[in-house]
């Protein structure tokens, strides 16, 4: 699998006695365990202001958390916690990290991982006083809850990010990644892409337009340079492409990977697959919320004053296999030719995937 993501291991081997444990623990693995293209260990680290690290340029930081979120626990989610607070408030931001991400995570749990949004403008300084030091622009901030077997967390971690943290080779995507020592094992991360730059022409094939979408659920090596081009973001469970033949300013198609979901269709999806689905459509909300904050305003994407994602399906879809439409619902576009088009979209033939969860949960 083709991955952008680079990870930086950082640790303070100097002082902390639990560090080099794990830096010798690491160290003895093979080096085909943590390739050097994708993982960076920086060892003797001074970490008094993390996330500001010397060397480092990530923009993904992660911090051991505590219940709710607060600031508290250990020095250095205290010390995260009051940075970002700091430059907040020097941007015009008001809520602090702990109200921000419990706003969009209402519930933690031990080993689970939970990512929020920094604010664009919002730059992490190691100076909270006010005077000139350090900056760093850190786009997401991954809250991670603990555990007690850091060797097991490491390798789950790293595991989970392998698989996770895919990005194809054309999207700008340079995202790096801190994980201070004490943070446990991660779960489900994905970063999506902070640009939106579907191509300029329309798609290739390699069969009838029916089946599609089959093409861009091959290996990456098996899909020619083209259709790389199409390909938003994947993860190990889904991808997701720009649409074709977009009905609006904004419009993704995200489809399930077979090895995670094998259905062609929406009407093919059964209730054992609920659990399924619901991962899915969370995935696909959190999509729009990220797409909401990030890319409505961008200055690549015009689209009218209060204009949003609709997430669902079609009814009745033309394209095989099962996808969902993520679409900014200003439905202006080049493509939107016929009243055909504008009522796939606009009328109860778009099923919203609430309804759609609902209607799952009723079958058998």
């Amino acid at each position: 699998m083709h991955s952008s993501f680079q990870l930086e291991l950082v640790l303070d081997t100097t002082n902390d006695e639990r560090h080099r444990e794990l830096h010798a623990v690491l160290c003895a693995l093979p080096s085909s365990s943590f390739p050097p293209a994708r993982f960076r260990l920086l060892a003797s680290t001074d970490l008094s202001q993390y996330p500001v690290v010397k060397e480092s340029t990530a923009d993904v930081v992660s911090t051991s958390a505590v219940f709710k979120f607060a600031a508290a626990g250990s020095s250095m989610n205290r010390t995260l916690h009051q940075m970002y607070n700091s430059a907040a408030e020097t941007a015009g931001h008001s809520e602090k990290l702990q109200r921000l991400t419990n706003q969009r995570h209402k519930h933690c749990k031990p080993n689970n991982s939970y990512v929020v949004d920094v604010p664009t403008g919002v730059r992490l300084s190691s100076n909270s006083s006010g005077k000139e030091g350090t900056t760093v622009a850190v786009r997401h901030i991954v809250h991670t809850m603990g555990t007690n077997n850091m060797v097991d967390a490491y390798t789950t971690m790293f595991n989970v990010m392998q698989l996770n943290y895919l990005a194809p080779p054309h999207v700008a995507c340079t995202t790096s990644a801190i994980i201070s020592a004490t943070t446990s094992a991660a779960t489900t991360i994905q970063v999506v892409p902070m640009t939106y730059n579907p191509p300029t022409d329309t798609p290739s094939k390699t069969g009838g337009w029916a089946k599609v979408l089959n093409d861009y659920l091959q290996p990456q090596w098996m899909l020619t340079e083209r259709q790389r081009e199409q390909i938003f973001m994947e993860t190990s469970k889904f991808v997701v492409i720009y649409d074709g033949y977009p009905k609006s300013s904004v419009h993704l198609l995200l489809i399930p990977r077979p090895s995670f979901l094998n259905r062609l269709w929406p009407r093919n999806v059964v209730g054992n697959d609920l659990k399924k689905i619901q991962m899915l459509h969370c995935a696909a909300k959190e999509m729009k919320r990220h797409i909401e904050q990030h890319f409505l305003n961008a200055e690549n994407v015009v689209v009218p004053k209060g204009t949003t994602i609709n997430v669902g399906y079609h009814a009745t879809p033309s394209l095989q296999r099962m996808h969902i439409h993520l679409i900014s619902n200003n439905f202006e576009s080049p493509h939107m030719k016929t009243a055909k088009h504008r009522n796939s979209f606009q009328t109860d033939f778009f099923v919203d995937i609430d309804q759609f969860e609902k209607e799952v949960a009723e079958r058998d």
